[in-house]
């Protein structure tokens, strides 16, 4: 014999309907960590209609730093194509405020850096562990040097 949860007005299973917003943030971080985007942004969608002020924090924390548990995917290779989603997923909700022109070069270089080393991992069967670091280095120095130069012609 089955035993249905039934609630007064809410017909069975109405613990589904219950707390929408909890769920929808269990969900959209268990499909991020497991580089299941798609999923994850149906929740977050869901959660958008539920508190959109919620889904801002929750974007901004992963935009500032991509959780360690996070896992890659084919569809999400690297914590830079994550953080670009997550870019792209803000813009369409509206919440460009955390968004600069910096935010968006370092995503769009962080995505340039991954390409460029799984590249030359695929032809060289080795990656010098201390490339990426060189070239954000370098990046880094190039900011600097570009700030410098348009303060100093200002």
């Amino acid at each position: 014999r089955r035993h249905h949860f039934v609630v007064h007005g809410m017909g069975q299973y109405s613990w589904l309907y219950s707390d929408e917003e909890t769920k929808c943030i269990i969900l959209a971080a268990n499909y991020l960590s497991l580089g299941q985007y798609e999923l994850a942004r149906a929740s977050l969608h869901r959660l958008r209609s539920e508190n959109s002020e919620r889904l801002q924090q929750i974007l901004e924390a992963i935009l500032k730093e991509v959780p360690a548990d996070w896992i890659s995917s084919e569809s999400v290779p690297s914590p830079a194509h994550l953080t670009w989603l997550i870019s792209l997923e803000m813009k369409e909700s509206g919440m460009t405020s955390k968004l600069n022109k910096n935010v968006v070069s370092d995503i769009e270089f962080e995505m340039l850096l991954f390409i460029a080393i799984k590249e030359l991992s695929e032809k060289e069967n080795e990656t010098e562990l201390a490339l990426p670091q060189e070239i954000r280095d370098y990046k880094a120095n190039a900011s600097t040097w570009e700030d410098r130069t348009s303060l100093s012609s200002s």
